[in-house]
């Protein structure tokens, strides 16, 4: 559920004024959610998984876009945006979290289960 809260307040952040304002409110009650759910403070880095997988929905989307290209030895705007920096951003915050998470958890309890 904390995956699913930053992820919506990393999108609505993201997104502003265009549909930020709608997602806001979805996030707040997963936020809420989450809360209410929490174990311990290792379920609170689901929102730098959330955070993460936001970048690299970014740069999932943005994969195709060519920032500068080269037309006749010159170098013209082609526009888009480079997708390398929220690849990298979003599979940093990613592993960081998730090792965090197995560090934090020490073997109290699965990996992938919940309890």
């Amino acid at each position: 559920m904390c995956t699913l809260a930053g992820f919506g307040f990393g999108l609505a952040f993201l997104t502003g004024f265009s549909i930020g304002l709608l997602i806001l409110p979805f996030a707040i009650v997963a936020g809420f959610l989450a809360a209410w759910r929490a174990t311990g403070p290792d379920d609170a880095l689901g929102l730098v998984l959330g955070a993460g997988a936001v970048c690299l929905l970014i740069a999932y989307i943005h994969r195709d876009d060519v920032t500068g290209c080269v037309r006749d030895g010159n170098v013209v705007e082609c526009g888009g945006m480079n997708p390398q920096p929220w690849a990298v951003i979003g599979g940093a915050l990613v592993i960081a979290s998730l090792l965090a998470y197995a560090f934090l958890c020490g073997g109290r309890r699965s990996f992938f289960s919940h309890q």
